[in-house]
């Protein structure tokens, strides 16, 4: 639902709102566009300038999540920006990632209500 920034607000203060007779969860819904062939944040795979493409399953540069033979997950973005190993353990753009949570606090901050 799309609404003015006054009404966003107090909705969003609100938590919930009724609609009918059901009570509906209020929340912003962001979500950062993370490219398919190099795995960041920002921009889509026609974008894209990357040479090869990276894996979003093993992080591995040279094949697509579709061709991927690893049978651990190893997220390209979380590596390629120093996290652990185990910060990293989960595929390109989970919903527990790292870096997308950081992309798309990102968003919400550029965003102009």
């Amino acid at each position: 639902m799309a609404c003015d920034p006054k009404f966003r607000k107090a909705l969003l203060e609100k938590g919930k709102v009724y609609i009918g007779w059901e009570v509906v969860t209020v929340d912003d819904y962001t979500t950062a566009i993370c490219c398919r062939r190099c795995q960041l944040y920002g921009h889509g795979e026609g974008s894209c300038k990357a040479e090869a493409p990276t894996c979003g399953k093993c992080g591995e540069t040279g094949h697509k999540i579709e061709e991927c033979k690893a049978n651990t997950a190893k997220c390209a973005t979380c590596s390629k920006f120093g996290h652990s190993k185990e910060a990293a353990s989960h595929i390109t753009a989970s919903v527990d990632c790292p870096a997308r949570q950081h992309a798309e606090k990102r968003m919400v901050g550029r965003t102009a209500y």
